[in-house]
């Protein structure tokens, strides 16, 4: 279950990092997404942050962050243009 709750966590750590990256046109609006976890998050910053916090071990925290980064590619909206992503947001 923890597992779960920090791939969310780099996830959305991931994407807010990423969110400058321009690479294709998505002219839908993305819906936001709602899920009730009923499990305690941890968000880190980075994979070193994971790894110091004693919380999991270096490969987790490896594959969580992988893990994170793929589910970011393939669901993140995508733009043009970085005005085309600041008009949506």
């Amino acid at each position: 279950m923890r597992r779960t709750s920090l791939t969310l966590a780099l996830l959305a750590t991931t994407a807010l990092s990423l969110a400058p990256i321009i690479s294709a046109c998505d002219n839908t609006p993305e819906q936001p997404k709602t899920e009730t976890v009923n499990q305690e998050e941890i968000l880190f910053k980075n994979v070193d942050e994971c790894k110091a916090s004693g919380s999991f071990d270096a490969d987790q925290c490896e594959a969580l962050a992988k893990d994170a980064a793929e589910e970011h590619a393939k669901t993140a909206p995508k733009f043009d243009t970085r005005e085309a992503c600041e008009a949506q947001y």
